[in-house]
């Protein structure tokens, strides 16, 4: 489908959801969790975020993973430590990130992020125009 954030770029419409493959739909739907695109925030404990990232990271028709994570003081920056070994894992498939919540706490966990090759960015929405970018490049 079309990009469903704010967007005033011609290019908006090469940016896509994905229609997630049979498996990635039974899987949240057996977590009792709707359907997500690779756009939507994530929300719930630290411990999920792998378990819906690797989910998504193993369906095909799944490129990239834009993830909106908590920053918080009752987080500490390694708990973010399985993205270095997804990205690890799939090195075909970016993982980038941003965060909502306690500034000091996000500039730890982008600290601890940047320094294991996981992009940061402090704005969500710079997220979505690096990817127009990079896709307009790859024609």
């Amino acid at each position: 489908g079309e990009v469903p954030y704010p967007t005033t770029s011609p290019h908006a419409k090469i940016l896509s959801t994905p229609s997630l493959l049979r498996i990635s739909r039974a899987f949240f739907s057996a977590c009792r969790l709707p359907c997500m695109s690779a756009i939507t925030p994530i929300l719930g404990p630290v411990e999920s975020y792998r378990t819906v990232m690797e989910t998504l990271l193993q369906d095909d028709e799944v490129d990239v993973i834009v993830s909106i994570l908590l920053a918080s003081p009752r987080i500490p920056a390694e708990a973010y430590g399985f993205l270095p070994q997804l990205s690890a894992k799939y090195p075909h498939k970016p993982i980038y990130v941003s965060f909502t919540g306690d500034k000091p706490s996000f500039d730890c966990a982008r600290d601890f992020l940047e320094k294991r090759s996981i992009p940061v960015f402090a704005a969500f929405e710079d997220i979505f125009e690096m990817l127009e970018v990079l896709c307009r490049c790859r024609g």
